[in-house]
C-alpha cells in the first residue's frame, strides 16, 4: 500500500512500521552478511582535485523530484535526504512514498514537490504529475524507460540521472523472461527528455566496489544531480542531512561525492575504481518465488518421469523443473504432474528445429493458470516477505512493526469498499493458509466457493481441453504456438480478471471455432 501523504511543509514518512519488538534474531542475518562482506573490503580513493560549483539557481516555483526504482537500494532514504535539506533551506515541502512489497525486486516510487513558502506554497497534491518531473531519477533503468513513469517528464526542462544495472523484476524471476536490451531503454529516456538531458551511470556498480554497500547506489545517483545541475540545493544543507542519517552518515556523505565525480569526470572515477579489485559478489537475496529446497528435490524426479523429450535444450528442462517445484510449493506434488502433463503433451509435437516455442509456450501458459493466487498463495507469498530488507530499505533501525491491508474477496462482494489494516491477526490467519493449500480444489475449499476461485478453476479445465484437442487435431505449428500463448493475456483481479477472460475467449473462438467452452 502507498504511504499516507505527509502534511504540507512536512518531510515525506516511511509507511506503517511502529515500535514494536520484531521476532527473534530480526535484523541480525543482514548485519553478518554485511560485515562479513566489508571486513576485507579496501576502498579506493576519490580522484584527485576539486569540483566546480553547478550552476543553478534558488527553486522559484514549484520542484518536481520524481524517484523510481526496486525494494533494497535505498531509494525512501535519498529522498528523504532531499526533503530534510530542503525544509533546511526554507522550502515547503510534500510528498508521496509508495513502497508496497518492497522487498527485493519490488517496485518503489517516490515523489518529492518543494516550492518557496508563502501564498500557494506546497499547495496541490502530494503527486509528480503528467510532465511534472523537473528532476528524473531511477536506480534501475528498467522502471526508468516504462512508460508509465516517463509520463512525468516533461521534455527539455527535466534532467534524468538514471542506474544502467536492471533489477529482475517478478515477471523475469518467475518466467524467465529476458530483460529489454540496455541501448533501447537509454534511447527511450534520452528521446522523452531531450538531447544532452540524461545522464547515465552504473550507481550500484560504484556503491559495491567503494562501500560493498548497494543500498549507497542512490546517494551516488544524488551526488551526480546535485553536480548535473538538477538538484537546486544548497551543498551545506544537503550534507547536514546526510549527515543526521544515523551510523551510515559518513558513507552517505562519501557516496554523495563519488557521484558528484561521477557526474564531472567519469574517466577519473573509472580510474579510481581501477586501482582496487572489486569485491566478492554476495549470494543474491531469494526472491519470494523461489522454490523450496525441498520442492527442487522433489521435482527432479517428476520431470525424469514425465516422458519429455530426450533433446529437450538443458536450459528448458531447467526452466521445466523451476515450475514444478515451483507448483510442489504452490499445492502438492500432484498439482506439478497435472503440469507436466499436458506440458509433455506439447513436447511430443515439438522439436529443435522450431525452437521449442510450442513448449514454451503451453509450460508458461499452463502454469500461469494452474497457480492462481488466490487466498492460500497470497497467504504463502506473503509469509516469504523479507520485512527485515524493507525495513533497511526505509532507514528503520531497531524494532517495527508490519501492518497488512487486505481486501478479501468475499468482504468486498458483500460491500465492504475498503482495505482492512491489521497486523498479528493476519499473520496468524496467514500461516493457517498457507498449511491448508493443499484443500484447493476439494470440497473442503470453503475458499472455493466464491465466484473468482470457480473462475480460475474453470479456466484451467477450458485451457487443458482446447490445447488438447489443439494437438490433436492437426494443425499448424504456428497456429498451435498462437493458441497456446493467448492465455498469457489474462491479468488481473476480480472484474479486472473477469472482463479478461471474456476477451480471451472471444479470441480462442475466431483461433480454434468449435473448442471455446464455457465451464462452470
Amino acid at each position: 500500500p502507498a504511504a499516507r501523504a505527509p502534511a504540507r511543509g512536512a518531510a515525506p514518512t516511511p509507511p506503517g512500521p511502529r515500535a514494536r519488538a520484531p521476532g527473534p534474531g530480526a535484523g541480525r542475518r543482514a548485519a553478518r552478511r554485511a560485515a562479513k562482506r566489508t571486513a576485507a573490503h579496501v576502498r579506493p580513493h576519490l580522484p584527485t582535485g576539486s569540483l566546480p560549483d553547478p550552476a543553478t539557481g534558488p527553486i522559484t516555483d514549484r520542484f518536481g523530484v520524481y524517484f523510481t526504482g526496486v525494494g533494497g537500494t535505498g531509494v525512501v532514504t535519498a529522498n528523504r535526504v532531499i526533503a530534510s535539506a530542503a525544509q533546511a533551506a526554507g522550502l515547503a515541502v510534500s510528498g508521496l512514498d509508495q513502497t508496497g512489497l518492497s522487498q527485493k525486486a519490488g517496485a518503489v516510487v517516490s515523489h518529492l514537490l518543494l516550492s518557496p513558502k508563502g501564498p500557494g506554497g506546497g499547495e496541490g497534491a502530494p503527486t509528480v504529475g503528467a510532465e511534472g518531473a523537473d528532476l528524473y531519477l531511477s536506480g534501475d533503468i528498467l522502471q526508468a524507460a516504462a512508460a508509465k513513469h516517463l509520463a512525468t517528464v516533461h521534455p527539455g526542462r527535466t534532467l534524468a540521472v538514471v542506474d544502467v544495472a536492471v533489477t529482475p523484476t517478478a515477471a523475469m524471476l518467475q518466467r524467465d523472461v529476458a530483460a529489454p536490451d540496455e541501448a533501447v531503454m537509454r534511447a527511450a529516456v534520452a528521446e522523452r527528455v531531450g538531447d544532452d538531458r540524461a545522464l547515465f551511470l552504473d550507481s550500484k556498480r560504484i556503491a559495491e566496489q567503494v562501500f560493498a554497500n548497494q543500498l549507497l547506489a542512490n546517494i551516488v545517483l544524488l551526488g551526480a544531480a546535485f553536480q548535473a545541475g538538477g538538484l537546486p540545493l544548497p551543498l551545506a544543507e544537503l550534507e547536514k542531512a546526510m549527515g543526521r542519517t544515523g551510523k551510515v552518515a559518513a558513507d552517505n556523505r562519501a557516496a554523495f561525492a563519488w557521484g558528484r565525480w561521477a557526474a564531472h569526470d567519469l574517466a577519473a572515477v573509472e580510474a579510481a575504481l581501477a586501482t582496487t579489485a572489486a569485491p566478492a559478489a554476495e549470494a543474491s537475496t531469494p526472491s519470494i518465488f523461489d522454490p523450496s529446497a525441498g520442492a527442487v528435490e522433489t521435482a527432479g524426479p517428476l520431470v525424469a518421469a514425465a516422458g519429455l523429450p530426450v533433446d529437450l535444450p538443458g536450459e528448458l528442462r531447467e526452466l521445466l523443473t523451476r515450475r514444478v517445484a515451483q507448483a510442489v510449493d504452490y499445492q502438492s506434488a500432484a498439482r506439478a504432474r497435472k503440469f507436466l502433463g499436458l506440458v509433455a503433451s506439447a513436447a511430443a509435437r515439438d522439436d529443435a528445429a522450431n525452437g521449442w516455442a510450442l513448449t514454451r509456450a503451453v509450460a508458461e501458459s499452463w502454469f500461469k493458470l494452474l497457480t492462481y493466487k488466490d487466498e492460500y498463495e497470497v497467504a504463502r507469498l506473503h509469509l516469504l516477505a523479507d520485512h527485515d530488507a524493507t525495513a533497511a530499505e526505509l532507514g528503520i533501525e531497531g524494532p517495527y512493526k508490519v501492518t497488512y491491508h487486505l481486501h478479501p474477496p468475499t468482504l468486498r462482494r458483500m460491500g465492504l469498499k475498503h482495505k482492512l489494516p491489521a497486523s498479528r491477526p493476519y499473520a496468524i490467519a496467514f500461516h493457517g493458509l498457507r498449511a491448508a493449500r493443499r484443500l484447493r480444489g476439494t470440497p473442503l475449499d470453503l475458499w472455493g466457493l466464491d465466484p473468482d476461485r470457480r473462475h480460475e478453476r474453470a479456466l484451467i479445465k477450458e485451457y487443458e481441453g482446447l490445447v488438447t484437442a489443439a494437438l490433436a487435431d492437426g494443425r499448424d505449428y504456428a497456429g498451435l504456438v498462437v493458441l497456446a500463448e493467448s492465455a498469457q493475456e489474462i491479468k488481473g483481479y476480480g472484474p479486472i480478471k473477469e472482463a479478461a477472460i471474456e476477451r480471451w475467449r472471444a479470441r480462442v473462438a475466431q483461433l480454434a471455432p468449435g473448442t471455446a467452452g464455457r465451464s462452470t
